[in-house]
């Protein structure tokens, strides 16, 4: 997937564009836009609020992202600059087929799984604490992370993966393993369905013996049919 052209547009304005060629690096003096061509990927890619409008961006309303796909197929992504707008796709070889997709990855259809599927890489599960067996699907937003490179994470003397706090380590560290190896976490749901069914079980069988400490003060008694309904809940 490569990124070809970013545009910016609106009534009465001259279209302003940018080319790409596939890795490409945008360098200039401050204030110059660096930042907001980068805001403006990350807002076609998912971001529900658009770039803060700076003196040059005044008076445009509409910004276009032409991608080439794997298969040599060209899309054009076309989003107004307002807060949660949706994406409209263009399929530019397929007779301008348009569909209007969500920009997170809740709503259907949406831009995540258009574009992960595209790689193979949609549907894939990811893992956001260990302890916690929290799921996470993998979505563009966090895919971003390794199209876009800002000045901030250029500079940095530590690689800007694995750094973050608690479950954002946790699910790069997920990420990269499912980007390397195409192998993603979702085994953390049947490991999770299974401590939570263990752990429904301790319960029950912690309300059991203090039924039966009530019921059957004998210790006799509420040793045999304590062990009678373990095995009962157990098999």
């Amino acid at each position: 997937m490569i990124i070809k052209k970013l545009e910016v547009k609106g009534s009465g304005k001259e279209t302003a564009s940018v080319k790409f060629s596939g890795l490409d690096v945008i360098a200039g003096a401050s204030d110059t836009g660096k930042s907001y061509i980068t805001k403006c990927f990350q807002f076609i890619f998912g971001f529900e609020q658009p770039p803060k409008q700076i003196e040059q961006s005044k008076g445009y309303t509409h910004l276009e992202v032409t991608i080439e796909l794997n298969d040599g197929k060209q899309v054009l992504l076309s989003r107004e600059l307002a807060e949660k707008a949706d994406v409209t796709l263009t399929e530019l070889n397929n007779d301008n087929l348009v569909t209007v997709l969500k920009p997170n990855h809740k709503g259907k259809p949406n831009l995540s799984s258009y574009f992960l599927d595209q790689i193979g890489l949609d549907n894939k599960t990811l893992v956001m604490g260990l302890e916690s067996m929290k799921p996470s699907s993998l979505t563009l937003r966090i895919f971003e992370k390794i199209l876009l490179v800002d000045e901030e994470r250029i500079i940095s003397e530590s690689s800007p993966f694995g750094k973050g706090q608690n479950t954002e380590r946790t699910l790069e560290t997920s990420f990269i393993k499912t980007l390397l190896t195409g192998e993603d976490d979702s085994s953390i749901l049947a490991c999770r369905n299974e401590r939570d069914s263990k752990e429904k079980i301790g319960r029950k069988i912690e309300n059991l013996q203090e039924f039966l400490d009530r019921f059957f003060p004998q210790e006799k008694d509420r040793e045999s049919t304590l062990n009678n309904w373990t095995l009962l809940l157990t098999n």
